[in-house]
This record gives structure tokens, sequence and C-alpha cells, in this order.
């Protein structure tokens, strides 16, 4: 008996070890995952400026 609590004892700080590992990923992955939504809005942002400027009609030139 002294034996399997020394095994569930490995086993649960086998699992803690393993839940801080999968937070550090998780962290991360959504660090990663800000980044990139902020490039796309970035880009929306450009698209959308550039888009706007093509419907602005540009001045005529006067005839001199």
């Amino acid at each position: 008996s002294l034996k399997k609590v020394i095994l569930i004892e490995e086993k649960v700080a086998t699992l803690a070890e393993d839940v801080k590992l999968l937070a550090q990923r998780s962290h991360d992955l959504s660090e990663r995952l800000a980044r990139v939504e902020g490039k796309f809005e970035a880009y929306e942002r450009v698209a959308t400026a550039s888009a706007q400027q093509k419907k602005i009609p540009q001045p005529r030139k006067r005839k001199q």
C-alpha cells in the first residue's frame, strides 16, 4: 500500500508539471494569436485606407 501511495504521488507530481507546461504553451499561443490578429487589423486598415483613396476623385488639371 505504501508503494501505491508513492506511485500516486509521482503521478500527481508528473501531472502538475504537465499542467504547468500546458499553461505556459497556452499563454505562448495566446500571445502569438494576439500578434497575428494585430497584423491582420493593420492590413485591414491599410486596405481600407487604400480603397478610400481610390474612391476620392483626383483634382483635374487646369488647362492653361
